[in-house]
C-alpha cells in the first residue's frame, strides 16, 4: 500500500486502427484492462512474438492490474522511432522527446494518488481474503486430504531434517502460521470484502526471488 507510487512509460507499436493518439494514460477505472493484440507479419515475425511473449509475458499482465495501469504511461512510436534506431535525425529525436515530455505532463496533471491509493488497498485487501481463507484451508485438511497442514507441524516440525528453529522461535512461529489460520476462517463471515465492488480483473499471490 505505497505512499509514494514509482510511475512508468511504456514504448508501445503505433497502429492507427488502435491508438487514437501517440501518447495516452488510462484515464477510467476500466481502461487499460485489455492486453493488446500486435500483428505479425511472415515467419520471422511470428518467432519474433514469441521471443517478445516469452520475454515480457509477466510485466504485460502486471500493466493491467488495477492500482498498477493507471500509473503507466504509453508512448506510441512508428517503427523508424525509438529502439534500436540509432541513427535518427535530429527531428526524429525531437519528436521522441516530445512524446516523453506528453506522457510526464499527463502523469503530473491527470494522475489521480487518491483514486490510486484507494484501488490499491481494495485489491491488496480482496487478495489477502483469498489468501487466508485458502491458508485456513490448508491447515483443516478436508475429505481426501491424508493429512491436514496443522497436524503435519505438529509432527514434523520439532525434528526436520533441515532448518530446524531455535527453541525460542519455533512456537512463536507455529503460534502465528494458527493465527493466520484463525483469521481466514473469521475473515469467512459475510459479507466478505469480495463481495464488494473489488477492480478486475483478479489477481495471484506469489512469493519471487528479490532481485
Amino acid at each position: 500500500m505505497p505512499n509514494s507510487p514509482t510511475f512508468a512509460i511504456t514504448l508501445d507499436e503505433y497502429d492507427a486502427k488502435r491508438n487514437r493518439g501517440r501518447v495516452w494514460l488510462p484515464a477510467g477505472a476500466g481502461s487499460g484492462i485489455q492486453l493488446p493484440v500486435l500483428p505479425f507479419a511472415g515467419l520471422g515475425g511470428f518467432l519474433m512474438r514469441l521471443v517478445d511473449a516469452a520475454k515480457d509475458w509477466q510485466d504485460n499482465l502486471q500493466s493491467t492490474l488495477p492500482g498498477y495501469r493507471e500509473r503507466i504511461a504509453h508512448v506510441a512510436l512508428d517503427p523508424d522511432e525509438g529502439g534500436l534506431n540509432l541513427a535518427m535525425d535530429a527531428g526524429t529525436i525531437a519528436t521522441v522527446a516530445g512524446y516523453g515530455e506528453q506522457a510526464a505532463e499527463m502523469l503530473r496533471t491527470k494522475f489521480n494518488l487518491d483514486e490510486h491509493r484507494w484501488r490499491r488497498f481494495l485489491v491488496a485487501m480482496a487478495r489477502m481474503e483469498e489468501t487466508l481463507d485458502e491458508t485456513a484451508t490448508a491447515y483443516d485438511g478436508g475429505p481426501g486430504v491424508p493429512e491436514s497442514f496443522a497436524d503435519f507441524l505438529t509432527r514434523y516440525s520439532h525434528g526436520p531434517a533441515h532448518y530446524q528453529q531455535p527453541p525460542a522461535v519455533l512456537p512463536v512461529m507455529l503460534k502465528r502460521g494458527n493465527d493466520l489460520a484463525a483469521a481466514g476462517r473469521n475473515w469467512r463471515a459475510e459479507p466478505t470484502i469480495r463481495d464488494g465492488h473489488i477492480p478486475k480483473p483478479a489477481t495471484n499471490l506469489r512469493i519471487s526471488p528479490k532481485p
